[in-house]
């Protein structure tokens, strides 16, 4: 439960690469955490929705400001993630848009 709250209190701390994008919506986390098994091995998979597309070289830029070991990658859906080291964990940043959601609604 320590390693829960944790990790859950890292999460918190790197809402500030994102808090000024004009069009967030939602910010929180997924994978083992939000199941609530995360341990000591486990990583940040954070996912964020907006509005419309965000300002990536800005989010970019506000994590180079914290750390520099930034990896960018294109998921499967063709949006830019985020992999990158905070305060000694492992953290993903993944970005959905509402229309992507609502379309993926309406298929499944």
């Amino acid at each position: 439960m320590e390693i829960q709250q944790e990790l859950i209190q890292k999460v918190k701390g790197l809402y500030e690469v994102v808090e000024d994008q004009p069009n967030l919506l939602v910010y929180g986390y997924v994978g083992s955490l939000s199941k609530g098994f995360s341990d000591s091995y486990s990583d940040l998979d954070i996912v964020v929705i907006f509005s419309k597309d965000p300002n990536v070289n800005k989010i970019l830029n506000n994590i180079k400001k914290i750390t520099s070991e930034v990896e960018c990658f294109v998921s499967e859906g063709g949006k830019m993630n985020f992999h990158f080291r905070y305060n000694g964990t492992t953290a993903t940043l993944g970005f959905k848009v509402l229309k992507e959601i609502n379309s993926d609604l309406l298929k499944g």
